[in-house]
């Protein structure tokens, strides 16, 4: 499969990412904007050191998925 990402602080995998959409606030129409949680620009959480940053700021890790199992 792919490799691990992990925090370009700490160097954890325990990191996070979030899906966003908009919608209007007076009608609840949807809004055309969304961040998948693939794309580069969503926002990343470490659970570990709390860094904040984008999916962009991450680093690949020397591992890979399997290798982690």
């Amino acid at each position: 499969m792919g490799t691990l990402l992990v925090c370009p602080k700490c160097g954890s995998t325990e990191v996070a990412v979030t899906a966003e959409e908009m919608f209007m606030v007076n009608t609840g129409d949807h809004y055309c904007h969304s961040v998948k949680t693939h794309d580069h620009n969503a926002k990343a959480d470490c659970l570990g050191c709390r860094w904040e940053g984008q999916r962009a700021h991450l680093l690949e890790s020397a591992y890979r998925i399997e290798d982690a199992r």
